[in-house]
């Protein structure tokens, strides 16, 4: 997003351009994916049926995905507008769509989908987005809960309609869930190892957030009240101490976000 958002501002909006750091960070991806252990282990018949009724909503949302868009708001502003900026390869207003000084974030991701393919591309980006919510909502619950419950709240999640109904067309919503959750669950990390990493990556991702829809304030603003609140009475940190962390979460956030709203 930011890598996309710079290169659009510089009016080089190429398809080389963006192939180059696909391809660069696929590399370090492939080089990442030998580290992650995969183990496999029995399951009850409840656990193999939700498996079943995950993997079968996931087929027929990807089905879904596949069709052309027909969403209004995904051919004005959420496609529609990318479009434009990569048609004359820079980032620039467009008065005639009020919707063009939104945030954007989640829509260069689709851009990037269409400046590789089309659409349907751009939709798979979504569908793609939706398949990684439920694995680190996956991830969270077998880390602070156990297997079983990471299955059950992973599938429960995906097989809600709207989800479904979301996950079908190139929306935000899907993309929006995942930096929230990710800042909630890097916010969960610190608050248990105290490690001023996942600190610094909550407000980071809170900040891409803020830089996709503005009722991702509500999300930032919560998270600066749970990070006062543990300082304060958890950490028995005084107040002075306590609302300079909750200032520099908040600047971290709208750094991230300020190139939109500026």
């Amino acid at each position: 997003i930011l890598y996309v958002f710079t290169v659009g501002i510089l009016g080089i909006l190429y398809k080389p351009v963006i192939l180059i750091f696909l391809f660069a960070f696929a590399f370090v991806g492939c080089l990442k994916i030998r580290e992650v252990k995969f183990r496999l282990e029995k399951k009850s018949f409840l656990e193999l049926f939700l498996i079943f009724v995950l993997f079968l909503f996931i087929f027929s949302n990807f089905v879904a995905s596949l069709a052309p868009e027909t969403f209004y708001d995904s051919l004005v502003y959420h496609l529609g507008v990318p479009l434009q900026w990569l048609q004359n390869h820079r980032i620039f207003e467009i008065p005639s769509i009020h919707m063009s000084y939104y945030p954007l974030n989640i829509q260069l991701l689709y851009g990037t989908g269409i400046l590789l393919k089309d659409e349907i591309l751009a939709g798979m980006i979504h569908f793609s987005l939706g398949i990684l919510l439920v694995l680190m909502i996956y991830a969270f619950c077998q880390k602070y809960f156990n297997p079983r419950v990471a299955l059950f709240a992973s599938t429960i999640f995906y097989t809600v309609p709207l989800v479904a109904m979301v996950t079908s067309k190139t929306a935000i919503e899907l993309g929006l869930g995942v930096y929230e959750f990710l800042a909630v669950f890097s916010f969960v990390n610190w608050a248990s190892e105290n490690k001023r990493d996942w600190f610094y990556l909550s407000s980071i991702f809170s900040g891409i957030a803020l830089g996709s829809k503005y009722i991702s304030g509500f999300c930032a603003l919560s998270l600066m009240v749970a990070i006062f609140l543990k300082c304060l009475f958890f950490d028995r940190e005084r107040i002075g101490r306590s609302l300079r962390k909750v200032i520099i979460f908040g600047l971290i956030s709208f750094l991230f976000a300020c190139p939109w709203y500026i």
